[in-house]
């Protein structure tokens, strides 16, 4: 995001927390050890109004890609299938739309 917005040299200076991911964002800002933190649009659901969520313009939203893999330990390979053949489906698309997520067909519109 600071890269499209052109201010990756002035954010960086001021970068002192890497956080190992999506609920360590989170944890980070709410428990003060941050002022200020990006983070995916899922966010505002895990904050549940703890932190202020701002959304950023469309100009500066960073898109990313979720994918799936079965592990080769599974012990479970046909739970596991069935999850993966789950998420291919309307009804998991729709879970996606309604937590903000993006999905490839709306990007080229």
């Amino acid at each position: 995001m600071s890269g499209r917005a052109g201010l990756v040299g002035e954010i960086g200076r001021n970068m002192t927390f890497h956080a190992t991911g999506c609920v360590a964002i989170v944890e980070a800002v709410a428990e003060g050890l941050v002022d200020v933190a990006f983070g995916w649009g899922a966010f505002s659901h895990l904050a549940q109004g703890r932190i202020e969520i701002v959304d950023l313009p469309d100009r500066h939203c960073v898109y990313r890609a979720t994918g799936i893999g079965m592990l080769s330990f599974t012990k479970q390979p046909d739970n596991s299938r069935r999850f993966m053949d789950f998420l291919t489906t309307p009804e998991a698309r729709s879970c996606y739309r309604r937590y903000g997520w993006v999905l490839p067909e709306e990007l080229q519109a």
